[in-house]
């Protein structure tokens, strides 16, 4: 008979948004920590039309259902002892019936479409389990088509965070892509769009005595582009000052798309929107006079891993 320990259980995370599909698969290590095993980023685009149409494409479907079953796969094969789904925005605006998420459910048992608000909880735990701020905060999520924003606190000890306010924002990076097409200045347009959204629904929410990190695709593609401008490579809860942040949405939208598409590997399948997803951010740091941002990749599928291996 084996003593031996028994191997830490590993749990599968996939955040279906509007332009992508995440996995992660983790385990907690020695510490109770977050331990990522697996990553990987597809880009079905299920809320492609979506901000035309008003609801879910079928071409834009069969890439997703291709692409979460690829990430079930891949889960299966790093061990996840149990696998979950959440579906964001896209999902959430575009599958008014249900029919979709049946589908999904064919291959992931448990997926689910989450509101806002547990998306930016979410969104909230994995930033903070990624980059390690503590005390008063304010999160940032960038998204295909939706942008949470939360206010709150991280206790010092590490042991969860207090929500004083929660916001889901209609801006996106899909979103503003499509919804400015044909515009004769898009990125000008798509700026004052997340100006006047944040004018109205973050009121005087402002950065001063907190911390402000922004999470996922957009935030740390821009991180990203920051430091390979210093000759440095990527990493996780790197600060980045806001006027760098001013000069990454001035290069993106002076390039084509095929010139962006070559300066980093993570703008490879993201080229035609990553301009919208920077200019987003751009934007809501402008309204919350903040000098500073952390980044990181983290966010809901980190979350999501969190909260799956705390349900024992």
């Amino acid at each position: 008979m084996s003593t031996g320990a028994r191997p830490p259980r590993r749990v599968g995370a996939i955040d279906l948004g509007t332009n992508t599909a995440m996995l992660l698969v983790a385990e907690r290590g020695p510490a109770g920590e977050l331990v990522p095993v697996h990553e990987e980023e597809l880009y079905p685009r299920l809320g492609e039309g979506l901000e035309a149409h008003g609801t879910l494409a079928t071409e834009a479907r069969t890439r997703t259902l291709d692409a979460v079953r690829r990430l079930a796969d891949r889960a299966s094969e790093y061990g996840a002892h149990t696998l979950s789904l959440v579906g964001t925005s896209a999902l959430r605006e575009g599958d008014r019936d249900g029919a979709f998420l049946a589908e999904l459910r064919g291959v992931v048992p448990d997926a689910r479409a989450i509101d806002g608000e547990e998306e930016a909880r979410l969104a909230t735990a994995g930033a903070l389990a990624a980059t390690g701020v503590r005390g008063p905060f304010v999160c940032i999520d960038v998204g295909g088509g939706s942008t949470e924003v939360v206010v709150g606190e991280a206790r010092e000890a590490g042991d969860g965070f207090t929500v004083h306010a929660a916001h889901s924002l209609r801006l996106g990076s899909v979103r503003l892509h499509g919804r400015h097409l044909d515009s004769e200045e898009p990125y000008l347009d798509a700026y004052g769009d997340a100006r006047t959204v944040a004018f109205h629904e973050l009121s005087s929410l402002r950065a001063a005595g907190c911390s402000v990190v922004a999470v996922a695709g957009t935030a740390a593609t821009v991180g990203a582009l920051v430091l390979q401008a210093n000759g440095e490579p990527w990493r996780e809860g790197v600060w980045v000052h806001a006027r760098a942040v001013d000069d990454v949405v001035e290069l993106l939208v002076s390039l084509d798309e095929d010139e962006r598409a070559a300066l980093h590997p993570w703008l490879a399948a993201r080229a035609d929107v990553a301009p919208y997803g920077a200019i987003v951010l751009q934007a809501l740091l402008h309204h919350l006079d903040a000098e500073e941002v952390c980044v990181s990749s983290a966010g809901v599928r980190w979350g999501l891993a969190l909260a799956l291996l705390d349900a024992r």
